[in-house]
């Protein structure tokens, strides 16, 4: 009987201790994945171009808009990014994220941005189709036949597709609303994505 009591306390104290050590690292490693996204990036921060593609014919300008977000608030930190062009003959890009169309063909634009939330370096792409046959359509605020479509988050915002959202999308995002927009851009702000159509 005291034998058996004897293994009972050794078997307690040794689950007792596997717990103690265990359990802790468990709890450590759960902490921590609650602070990034499985990838090594921080939950809640994304860098992207608005728009992230775009068609431009050759002599022209477009601007580029390089939106950073952290934890819902999103600000345009184009002029703090880098910027370069895969193939500057095509079209060249500044550092203000001017891009201007020089010859017929497909470049990429990469921006690199140090997160001052992580200290990473964060990178975005932008897809440029410089032609000289096609005159995308621009259109502008408050343009007559312009319409928006939902892509997502704005649901519980019926004034996301309208006119007056349009202006607060872009003005969430840094974006000059009153610029020219080409067909088919996708705007973010507010946690509402809308594309633009030009009529």
């Amino acid at each position: 009987m005291g034998k058996l009591i004897q293994n009972s306390l050794i078997v307690v104290i040794l689950t007792t201790l596997i717990c103690l050590f265990g359990c802790g690292e468990i709890g450590s490693n759960d902490a921590q994945d609650n602070n990034n996204d499985g990838n090594g990036n921080t939950t809640g921060e994304n860098f992207i171009f608005q728009p992230a593609k775009a068609e431009i014919i050759i002599g022209s300008n477009f601007k580029l808009n390089l939106i950073y977000t952290y934890e819902n608030q999103s600000t345009n930190i184009t002029d703090q990014c880098n910027l370069s062009s895969s193939d500057p003959n095509v079209a060249s890009v500044n550092q203000n994220g001017e891009l201007n169309g020089i010859k017929e063909g497909s470049t990429t634009v990469t921006a690199t941005y140090t997160s001052p939330t992580s200290g990473k370096e964060l990178s975005a792409s932008f897809n440029a189709t410089v032609t000289t046959t096609v005159n995308p359509k621009i259109c502008y605020y408050l343009d007559q036949g312009v319409t928006f479509t939902p892509v997502t988050g704005c649901n519980p915002w019926p004034d996301g597709t309208k006119a007056s959202g349009w202006k607060l999308v872009c003005e969430a995002s840094g974006i000059d609303y009153s610029g020219a927009f080409q067909d088919g851009t996708q705007v973010t702000g507010h946690e509402c994505t809308i594309q633009i159509n030009c009529p």
